[in-house]
């Protein structure tokens, strides 16, 4: 182990911290769906989960004001592919209010916010 990865790593460590928290946070409420089936607080859940992330690795006066089709592009800009939200439509933000959503949807969402959640970058 050189020196610069011995330095590196505490620091990779702290700036990854909100990250892994964010990740450890959508596994608990992926785990909360299962076992309940509350597809509403599921879906609060996951869109707060990634307000959260966002205002804290972006300029929060940009974030804050996003809502519908401009929080989604915003959320596709940071993913290196074309399959993100935006295939989602209008049914990401009218999951919590569907009386019916499908399990297959939900599994997707979780698996897109993860995707999400690993994969953005932090603005300097």
């Amino acid at each position: 182990v050189t020196g610069v990865q011995t330095c590196a790593l505490p620091i990779w460590r702290r700036l990854n911290a909100p990250r892994r928290a964010s990740l450890q946070l959508l596994e608990q409420y992926y785990a909360s769906w299962q076992s309940t089936g509350d597809t509403a607080t599921f879906s609060r859940q996951v869109n707060e989960l990634l307000r959260r992330a966002a205002l804290t690795a972006y300029d929060p006066e940009q974030v804050a004001s996003l809502t519908g089709a401009d929080w989604i592009a915003f959320l596709d800009q940071q993913l290196p592919a074309a399959d993100g939200f935006a295939a989602w439509g209008h049914h990401f933000e009218d999951f919590p209010y569907r009386p019916q959503t499908h399990a297959a949807e939900l599994d997707s969402l979780y698996a897109i916010t993860q995707r999400w959640l690993r994969e953005y970058r932090v603005q300097p």
